[in-house]
């Protein structure tokens, strides 16, 4: 069974946990990723919600595949089910490997199609992201480590780059107020 990763499933280290056979650089189309979940919990508050990664509707997103033992599906699904919460569904699409076969993958996307945030409102967003703190960590880190993750993987996400310069200027910001 394979699972794709778009968000901190990529870098977090949580296939390890679960037993991945392998790993693999994966295009998943009809989908692009986006900053387009709130979260009030792990990475923020309801204060400051920390913007995290989902998937909208049209585009392509690359990410990576992970390979697990077909006997841990149902633990495997429970888990992703139980990390992603109610907001997200778990659903097999076709994703194209790198080697070249195309394989379904469990994806998590938003049971709600994300809104396209206008220009006033990924500043607001790289605000909160500058500030939020959720029992997993600060938001920042999140998207530092997202942005980090699809760099060291040679993919280019405009989406996520441009979202990380915005809350690296934010923190300038604060910097230069404190």
């Amino acid at each position: 069974m394979w699972v794709f990763g778009y968000g901190s499933l990529m870098w977090d280290g949580w296939e390890s946990a679960h037993g991945c056979l392998r790993r693999e650089k994966a295009v998943l189309n009809g989908f692009s990723r986006c900053f387009g979940h709130l979260s009030v919990h792990n990475w923020g508050s309801s204060d400051a919600p920390c913007p995290t990664l989902s998937l909208r509707s049209g585009g392509r997103c690359v990410g990576l595949a992970f390979e697990f033992p077909d006997t841990e599906h149902e633990r495997i699904v429970r888990s992703l089910r139980d990390r992603e919460g109610a907001h997200f569904c778990i659903e097999p699409h076709p994703v194209t490997l790198d080697a070249g076969p195309t394989v379904m993958a469990y994806v998590a996307r938003p049971r709600e199609e994300p809104p396209v945030a206008d220009h006033e409102t990924l500043e607001r967003y790289a605000r909160f992201a500058a500030r939020a703190v959720g029992r997993n960590g600060r938001c920042r880190d999140y998207v530092e480590r997202a942005h980090e993750a699809l760099v060291a993987l040679g993919i280019h996400d405009p989406e996520v780059e441009s979202f990380w310069q915005r809350v690296s200027a934010c923190l300038g910001q604060s910097d230069e107020e404190g």
